[in-house]
């Protein structure tokens, strides 16, 4: 019996230990026990204000997971069949004794143990929240198991996306869609239905109950009840049956659909060649590249060119409108210009900073994926101008994100007869804070393109998460108890030590560059 399913593991435990011996796995496991380290004692000057101080450590232990597990496993899982795809050797795969079981095993079931190994190094040093006071044992364990089905759900919805999908960014798009339609639209659904109850109208049944069972699986409101029962969302049930039976379930999908999706190869020749772009009479809908070849191409290639600024635009202007929608439904009457502005201020916001940190990570990765970084550094070009070349050519994919930002300062700030604009003092500190939120971008944006040239996966997510981590130490470690005076100058030491890592993380870049090239 053993010998007929020791191929169906074969590869899982070959992954398995090559995901042990990586140097990757102990730097990470000693950086979260650090951390949890630093957490506790970043909170002892707090121990006095609170009545239950390790409560407070373990909220913030279980959120900073929580949203980490969410980052890395979007980056992580859901590349786990695409990359044999992207690469063609999922064909070669599939010509050995390995059924597809074992290939899902090994490719999926080997990532998600990794993450299980991480959340299970930091139990030990959690429980001392329970020697500080406010929580005990049962409800340690119970945050962890909850994080652990959370990943196991996670980890079989990328799955499956990433049998269905051909290529990593498609399965990646599909699992955010997926975790929207299932944890956040539901919160929209309750409001409007709420909103029409207490306003005396009578919402469809349908609706409120679909979203009230739909917010009781949410784990981020089973991890708040965990914590605090008095404190819970009225809706928080438990959602450790939720998540671990829909993993299952996602999962035995990608198994079923794993020959029917997986079984079409790109290696074979296709019986009636394409026609070429350029006939007799005809001409390519795009223009020769000129002198800047580089930017041009990943204008083109990477970002899509015109229409992929097009579907861009079209997809933030839909979303604003639906967010629009959604508010107007909510405060009607009493909606104000300036309530639009802040909506479109912070999703614009928030999708400039995701897309930022994405197309630096693309911007050689993409050449490493596709064996193209050598042929690049052979070119009559300095390192520098291959650089700056693809910072030109990727810089316009973030224009609609960042055109919606702005406009939502404008309805902000901008009033009828533009005296907000007035009220608004450029105070030292304003400005201190504007050169510090542009310090962490471009340290994020230089992070994320040198990590991208030094691991193979989820540069996007590590370089996320070093600067959340650098963020909660700077509010740990700074005093809050200061003048203006003092503000200014910690923002400004912050900044000039932000620029200095920048600079140093950047001088590393063209070396690493070089290293890549000859890998290829």
């Amino acid at each position: 019996m053993l010998t007929r399913l020791r191929p169906i593991f074969a590869l899982f435990v070959r992954s398995l230990r090559e995901q042990s011996r990586a140097r990757f796995t102990p730097l990470a496991r000693g950086a979260l026990a650090l951390l949890l380290l630093f957490f506790i004692a970043g909170n002892e000057q707090n121990f006095t204000r609170y009545s239950a101080p390790g409560q407070q450590v373990l909220i913030l232990v279980v959120m900073v997971n929580f949203f980490a597990i969410a980052i890395f496993g979007l980056s992580t899982f859901a590349s786990a069949i695409t990359e044999e795809k992207e690469e063609d050797t999922l064909g070669l795969l599939q010509m050995t004794r390995l059924n597809p079981l074992a290939i899902l095993l090994g490719k999926s079931t080997a990532r998600l143990c990794e993450g299980l190994l991480l959340l299970a190094v930091q139990v030990p040093f959690t429980m001392l929240c329970i020697t500080l006071g406010g929580v005990s044992l049962e409800q340690v364990l119970r945050c962890y198991a909850i994080l652990a089905a959370f990943l196991f759900f996670l980890c079989n919805v990328a799955l499956l996306w990433s049998v269905i999908c051909r290529r990593t960014s498609r399965a990646t798009a599909m699992t955010v869609l997926t975790g929207f339609v299932l944890y956040v639209l539901p919160l929209f659904m309750i409001s409007i239905a709420m909103t029409s109850r207490f306003r005396g109208g009578s919402p469809a049944g349908w609706l409120e109950s679909f979203a009230q069972t739909w917010i009781g699986i949410n784990p981020g409101f089973d991890l708040v009840k965990a914590i605090e029962p008095r404190g819970a969302m009225p809706f928080a049930t438990d959602s450790l049956t939720a998540s671990l039976g829909g993993g299952v379930i996602f999962f035995s999908l990608a198994w079923l659909l794993f020959k029917p999706c997986c079984n079409s190869s790109g290696e074979t020749v296709s019986e009636s060649p394409k026609k070429s772009p350029t006939t007799a009479g005809r001409h390519t809908s795009r223009r020769r590249p000129g002198k800047r070849a580089i930017a041009w191409k990943d204008f083109h290639f990477l970002g899509g060119g015109m229409r992929g600024l097009l579907i861009r635009t079209a997809v933030y202007a839909a979303m604003a409108l639906l967010f629009v929608w959604w508010l107007a439904t909510i405060v009607r009457s009493s909606m104000r210009t300036k309530d639009v502005g802040v909506m479109f201020w912070i999703f614009g916001d928030l999708c400039f900073s995701v897309e930022f940190g994405l197309v630096s990570a693309r911007m050689f990765a993409a050449e490493r994926k596709r064996k193209t970084l050598g042929v690049l550094c052979t070119l009559p070009l300095g390192t520098g101008r291959i650089i700056r070349e693809k910072i030109l050519g990727a810089l316009p994919q973030l224009i609609p994100s960042a055109t919606l930002a702005i406009i939502g300062l404008l309805m902000i700030f901008g009033g009828s007869n533009g005296e907000r604009w007035d009220a608004l003092e450029f105070t030292p500190e304003f400005i201190a804070g504007l050169f510090l939120a542009f310090s962490g971008y471009i340290f994020f944006a230089v992070l994320v393109m040198y990590l991208s040239l030094r691991m193979g996966r989820a540069p996007f997510a590590t370089g996320l998460c070093v600067v959340i981590v650098i963020w909660i130490i700077i509010i740990f470690t700074l005093d809050g108890r200061h003048s203006h005076d003092d503000a200014v100058a910690q923002m400004l030491t912050i900044s000039v030590l932000t620029w200095i890592a920048t600079l140093l993380i950047a001088a590393r870049i063209p070396h690493r560059i070089a290293l890549a090239a000859a890998a290829d």
